[in-house]
């Protein structure tokens, strides 16, 4: 049987979507023997699999409830919980300003749908995480460059729907931004009309040094309150508990939440209730220590690769 093209008239939208780099590069990893530095992935070692395996069974045992539909914002408790935690980056907020989504990905396909009309100006980083640049691809949008330079910000774009920022850690160039650097995102952001996303997904993973103040909270703390902000921030589990059960959250102005909540309700009505239950209970008993955990095994690696650098490659790399 010959295989025929078919000239399917997909919609214009559909047609911008390209395959994903990081999902094809994932294949590679189930080679006997090989270690990739080409993505974000955890150690699986690190799963403490007891604790999943007992926070799945007390879920179970909850009436079944964990099997039922569930609100599209997230499990209540679990955004109460990420509610105190955004106490931390310097957000007051309540679980009325978190949103729990299924994956980063999901999280930024709702923002651009949100911000982004065909043609609208989105200004990031020229090198940056390929995730989000493919998840919002779709939106048909204009790539507008940004460069820091003594601090200041420096793009083209007059008007935006959205700046893209991985401050802490940025994949793929590990860069952090400085405090100077915030700030004037932040005023970019204002001047350009923009909604500032703020890409947490490293922040945790800090290895040494003082923890530079988050965007959001320098944003919070400038207008005074959470519901006067520019800033979406974007908080994941992946790195530091587990990216298979694909918890994610957004926290922003509530009336920003609302809307992004709507668009959720179109595409799959709510995250999985049982993976946000496990998590909460997960996070509520134990989520410092874990971090701790990882952070140690991780700097330990990466001190062993720079040692390895240092001996063993050749001068400049």
């Amino acid at each position: 049987m010959t295989s025929v093209d078919v000239p399917y008239a997909v919609s214009r939208r559909a047609s911008a979507i390209r395959a994903a780099e990081i999902r094809e590069l994932l294949k590679l990893l189930d080679r006997p023997g090989m270690i990739s530095f080409a993505g974000g992935i955890p150690d699986p070692s690190l799963f403490d699999l007891e604790r999943f395996r007992t926070a799945y069974e007390f879920a179970l045992a909850e009436n079944g409830n964990a099997l039922q539909y569930s609100t599209s914002e997230g499990y209540p408790p679990l955004r109460r919980w990420l509610a105190r935690r955004m106490s931390q980056p310097g957000v007051d907020c309540t679980e009325g300003n978190i949103l729990v989504t299924h994956g980063s990905q999901q999280g930024l396909d709702l923002i651009g749908k949100l911000f982004l009309d065909p043609r609208s100006a989105l200004i990031t980083e020229a090198s940056t995480y390929l995730g989000a640049l493919q998840s919002i691809s779709a939106c048909e949008q204009d790539f507008m460059t940004l460069r820091f330079r003594d601090g200041l910000a420096e793009t083209n774009a007059t008007a935006a729907g959205l700046i893209y920022l991985v401050p802490d850690f940025a994949n793929p160039t590990g860069r952090t931004m400085t405090l100077d650097e915030r700030g004037a995102a932040l005023e970019l952001a204002h001047r350009t009309g923009a909604v500032l996303v703020e890409d947490a997904t490293y922040t945790d993973l800090r290895y040494e040094g003082e923890r530079i103040p988050a965007t959001a909270g320098l944003d919070v703390a400038a207008c005074g309150s959470i519901g006067a902000a520019r800033t979406l921030y974007c908080g994941t589990f992946s790195k530091t508990l587990s990216p298979g059960l694909r918890e994610v959250w957004i926290c922003g102005p509530a009336t920003l939440i609302r809307r992004l909540t709507m668009i959720k309700q179109a595409g799959d009505h709510h995250t999985a209730t049982i993976n946000q239950q496990v998590l909460h209970r997960i996070a509520e008993t134990g989520f410092d220590a874990t971090v701790d955990q990882a952070r140690a095994a991780y700097a330990s690696r990466r001190n062993a690769t720079l040692d390895a650098l240092r001996r063993h490659a050749p001068v400049g790399v």
